[in-house]
């Protein structure tokens, strides 16, 4: 049974009336459902780290203070950080996005904020690896809007 989560319609109304959801606008969401709502999609609760969309896009849910992985981030570059052993070798390609535009929600302590739409960048990951420093994956910012 689930508990009910708090959804602002009409905070989500007047993003799809402007027709995008931009990192500028700086709005947070209460939870992932209030988040799918962006895209039409109603669901009581969620409790999985990504959504498919399509064949083409997918989200990405993240939180600053997950048990096995961390994450960074700055104008150009979302980085996934496994939190083992920072000499063990991720993948360099994370295969379940692929070619992916993924879509990034983080949750910080006032809710989820929206930092982009991103892709996987394999030419970053292997200078990163060919420093030495394989527990980072990138992933390379290609748009500051979320237009629905």
């Amino acid at each position: 049974m689930y508990r009910e989560l708090k959804i602002d319609d009409e905070k989500i109304n007047k993003i799809k009336q402007k027709g995008y959801l931009s990192v500028e606008d700086d709005i947070r969401f209460n939870n992932i459902p209030e988040i799918l709502r962006l895209f039409d999609i109603n669901v009581k609760g969620w409790m999985k780290g990504h959504y498919i969309l399509n064949e083409n896009e997918g989200i990405m849910f993240t939180n600053e203070s997950a048990k096995n992985w961390n994450d960074e981030h700055d104008d150009e570059y979302f980085y996934e950080i496994c939190n083992g052993d920072k000499n063990a070798k991720i993948d360099k390609e994370n295969k379940f996005w692929g070619n992916k535009s993924i879509y990034i929600f983080r949750k910080f302590e006032d809710g989820y904020k929206f930092l982009g739409k991103y892709e996987q960048d394999i030419d970053k990951i292997e200078l990163l690896f060919s420093q030495g420093t394989y527990n980072k994956r990138p992933y390379k910012k290609i748009d500051d809007k979320l237009v629905l």
